[in-house]
């Protein structure tokens, strides 16, 4: 899998047209923090089974995400 473990703060953030990104379920990554994707057109997000700590805020400003699916092997 990938080894990227924490998706940073203000990511991906005035990205405005990015509207998919794809972490496989396979991936590395551990956590997710505030307004990665603010103002950006991301639509749907999986949030795979590593995944222990998602900030608040992490989808601050994201008025086209519709869809965000954890990975059932999450806990």
């Amino acid at each position: 899998g990938s080894v990227l473990q924490v998706l940073k703060r203000f990511l991906f953030s005035n990205c405005n047209q990015l509207a998919t990104i794809t972490i496989p379920e396979d991936s590395s990554l551990k956590k997710i923090e505030t307004s990665i994707f603010e103002n950006t057109s991301i639509e749907s997000l999986f949030i795979p089974s590593k995944v222990e700590v998602i900030k608040q805020n992490w989808c601050f400003d994201t008025p086209n995400l519709k869809q965000v699916l954890i990975s059932p092997e999450n806990k």
